[in-house]
């Protein structure tokens, strides 16, 4: 059955919630099921592949939003884009706008012209993060922070943010390592919200700092689609809240960033529609900030007795615990020992420094010629 075109009021509202409708009929090559109740179903499309030719047909085959290209770098935009949008606006039908983001260009003239080219749309932006351009992991993400920042200037929310588990783990660890390094504060990428691409899954992995998802791209490249020329990439969203994963990454990096245990199925949260960067549910990652428990200051009770030599004579006492165990006459020797073999150790590592070498040869020159201008002065007198 085909879903009704939306009126402009309920398009007000798709920027924190998605209407429901009739599932799409299975494409000719098989895409997984919606793996839970209540998420609802659409296409990535772009020119290269997977082209938007009939946009009511894709609407009356039960699809309920589109993710197409608008923009890539500094100066590129999709050829389908401009026919796509117009197309969407005319039946009312949500479509994100998606930029692909290079690392290695400039991140503020890529926002700028994301902006200027495809503001028009009726859902919120998102951004392509798939590509590090040769920089390093950390330097691509680093970069994305940028145009994430100058984007939510002129956009008024940061774009989500569409990438793979593994590629975003990668860049994202080394990006907080190296600002823990730096003693700067971090980017908070959890603002920004996450579309998610994983394939033959249950459900994705969400990698820190996010919760949730408000986009899956479950299945790649699916065929027999109505008024698509190709073959687009299946959607998934979740107009009640986040998807969220079976399992959550956390930052190989050590950071203050800790992640809670994700929880399975839809979660609980006020309504977000697809790509809404803003809405309460995506604002920000659940993080736990859990301290060690400080040890006990109650000692256990005293074990064997500890035998020491004084000077005036041998004194019994109980063992000694410690955080290391308790300290006897059995251990003292081995103790001490391990401490001695210690003190070698690091005199012999810091002797070894080319520096102090250097240092001791110059202390040594100077005692030599204080000590002969000393002897020849005793000559002269």
């Amino acid at each position: 059955m085909a879903n009704p075109s939306l009126t402009p009021a309920q398009l007000s509202t798709l920027k924190s919630e998605l209407l429901g409708g009739a599932q799409p009929s299975a494409p000719s090559q098989a895409a997984p099921a919606a793996p839970a109740s209540g998420l609802v179903q659409g296409l990535t499309t772009y020119a290269n592949g997977a082209a938007v030719t009939d946009l009511s047909a894709v609407q009356a085959a039960g699809y309920q939003f589109i993710r197409q290209k608008a923009t890539e770098g500094t100066d590129f935009v999709d050829p389908t884009w401009d026919s796509t949008l117009e197309q969407a606006l005319n039946l009312n039908f949500p479509i994100v706008p998606f930029h692909y983001f290079h690392p290695a260009m400039d991140a503020e003239a890529q926002a700028s012209f994301y902006y200027d080219t495809a503001s028009e749309a009726n859902m919120p932006p998102s951004v392509d993060f798939e590509t590090t351009d040769n920089l390093s992991p950390g330097q691509a993400v680093a970069q994305l922070a940028d145009f994430e920042t100058a984007s939510e200037e002129q956009w008024g929310e940061y774009p989500t943010i569409y990438t793979n588990p593994s590629f975003w783990q990668e860049g994202y660890s080394q990006y907080l390592a190296q600002a823990q390094k730096e003693g700067k504060e971090p980017f908070d990428f959890s603002q920004a919200g996450l579309a998610i691409a994983q394939y033959d899954a249950a459900s994705p992995t969400i990698p820190a700092p996010f919760s949730g998802a408000t986009q899956w791209q479950a299945a790649k490249e699916i065929s027999g689609v109505p008024g698509i020329e190709g073959h687009p990439d299946l959607e998934y969203s979740n107009p009640q809240g986040l998807i969220t994963g079976l399992t959550q990454a956390t930052p190989i990096a050590s950071t203050p960033l800790t992640q809670a245990t994700p929880i399975s199925g839809p979660v609980p949260t006020p309504a977000q529609g697809i790509g809404s960067a803003s809405s309460p549910g995506a604002a920000s990652a659940t993080e736990t900030n859990q301290s060690a428990p400080s040890p006990s200051a109650e000692t256990a009770p005293a074990g064997n007795l500890l035998t020491v030599n004084t000077p005036v004579g041998a004194v019994s006492i109980p063992g000694i615990q410690t955080p290391l165990g308790e300290i006897t006459s059995g251990n003292i020797f081995f103790l001490v020992a391990g401490g001695i073999l210690v003190v070698i150790g690091l005199i012999g590592i810091v002797w070894s420094r080319p520096e102090v070498k250097q240092a001791a040869a110059q202390v040594k020159k100077a005692a030599t010629t204080a000590a002969t201008t000393a002897a020849k002065a005793a000559v002269v007198a």
